[in-house]
């Protein structure tokens, strides 16, 4: 007889591919905010899918640019293929992206080996912002007269 208390903690923790993925996508999203990143800039954001042989990759790359994705000049016969969006590093972006990229070159098995961006570093902002003067006024004075 099948440990039945067994059984349901292993299907409540049983995670979908995507789940995963998206685990992985605030990981490297903390990384970035870890880095002094904090993630409100569009930038480049290369997604990567690997394929099987060259053939399979360089008619997946005919195919993705056809349904408008942006690909980096990369050779063909290392059998991957990077996916360029411009845009917020937000999670929900990040997964629009993977899943369409792979619905578009889902004839040729791809696999997604996921994505990557530059860190952001902002000059002087929040607490780090130099003081200004505007207008001609000066910060109050802590002295007593």
């Amino acid at each position: 007889m099948p440990d039945a208390l067994g059984e349901t903690y292993s299907r409540s923790f049983a995670l979908s591919c995507e789940q995963r993925r998206s685990g992985s996508d605030v990981l490297v999203l903390a990384t970035l905010l870890s880095e002094g990143d904090p993630c409100d800039e569009a930038r480049d954001i290369d997604h990567v899918l690997t394929f099987s042989d060259e053939a399979q990759t360089v008619d997946a790359a005919d195919a993705l640019q056809a349904a408008g994705f942006r690909l980096h000049d990369t050779d063909r016969s290392a059998n991957h293929l990077v996916i360029v969006d411009h845009a917020v590093p937000e999670p929900a972006r990040l997964a629009e992206v993977r899943r369409h990229s792979l619905e578009a070159a889902e004839a040729w098995s791809p696999d997604y080996d996921g994505w990557g961006c530059e860190a952001q570093r902002p000059q002087w902002r929040g607490l780090f912002r130099r003081r200004r003067q505007v207008g001609g006024a000066s910060p109050p004075s802590h002295s007593r007269r």
